[in-house]
């Protein structure tokens, strides 16, 4: 019997085979259930992003172990139906007389797919390493975020990140970002008034402003989402050059008190 090479593809190929309509209904529902292991996957995200962005990540290490292992968990969910379905893939193309042999095939390839499978690589799955650097980031509010693109002309590839490269102005207005807004074509951050503007005024000639970028689709709105990383970082970089309101009032006090000495 052929092995791995039908995989999901063959999945609705049964045809009028009575032993795999039901099989093909739980399929269906198998993949609505993968959809749902997406959706918590996006909502542990959401709370890691919500920690950066409100620096909550310092002396957490429980809320964030309890978020690695919820994540790790849908991982593994998500690799488990997935092989599961395309093994059926596979046996569904397959045709076996013996009462319950279509079973016995199944498990038996489940098995084989299965092997090989270690559960380090499950850390490697985009949305844990996705979930490790906004950990990371609600742990180090004052260090720029790895994941802003720098809005300049020079190649990303020959710049190593650092706080000062990190180009908080809007490429449109020229002034320091308010409302920063991402385009989730290019990546490129503009504070979101001066891009609106700039979207109504030019309509489909309104293409990414930064000097450039190789993105030629015309930006809309649509295209355009909430940067909480740059939003945190623009907030971090005021607070680090604004003086405490302690040493605000020392340097009033000092003034004070020179001016009554004089």
């Amino acid at each position: 019997m052929p092995r791995g090479s039908g995989g999901a593809s063959n999945v609705g190929s049964s045809g009028g085979n009575p032993s795999f309509r039901g099989a093909e209904q739980s399929l269906h529902i198998m993949r609505q259930v993968k959809s749902y292991f997406n959706v918590g996957m996006d909502h542990v995200l959401e709370v890691a992003a919500d920690m950066a962005e409100y620096g909550l990540g310092k002396g957490e290490e429980a809320q964030t172990q309890k978020l690695r292992k919820m994540m790790l968990s849908y991982v593994q969910m998500e690799r488990d139906i997935d092989i599961f379905m395309n093994a059926a893939g596979d046996v569904m193309g397959e045709e076996c007389e013996e009462e319950g042999g279509l079973q016995r095939m199944l498990q038996e390839q489940v098995r084989d797919m299965s092997k090989g499978q270690r559960d380090a690589d499950l850390k490697k799955h985009e949305k844990y390493t996705e979930l490790e650097q906004k950990i990371w980031d609600s742990q180090n509010p004052d260090v720029a975020p790895s994941s802003l693109v720098i809005s300049s002309p020079v190649m990303e590839e020959d710049v190593e990140m650092t706080q000062e490269q990190v180009n908080t102005r809007c490429p449109y207005t020229g002034q320091e970002m308010v409302d920063p807004v991402r385009n989730v074509i290019c990546k490129h951050a503009y504070d979101k008034t001066g891009i609106t503007h700039y979207v109504t005024k030019r309509g489909k000639k309104a293409v990414c402003p930064v000097a450039g970028c190789k993105n030629s689709k015309p930006i809309v709105v649509k295209d355009l989402e909430d940067h909480k990383e740059m939003r945190r970082y623009i907030q971090s970089k005021k607070k680090r050059h604004q003086p405490s309101a302690s040493v605000a009032t020392a340097r009033a006090d000092t003034q004070i008190a020179s001016s009554h000495d004089i």
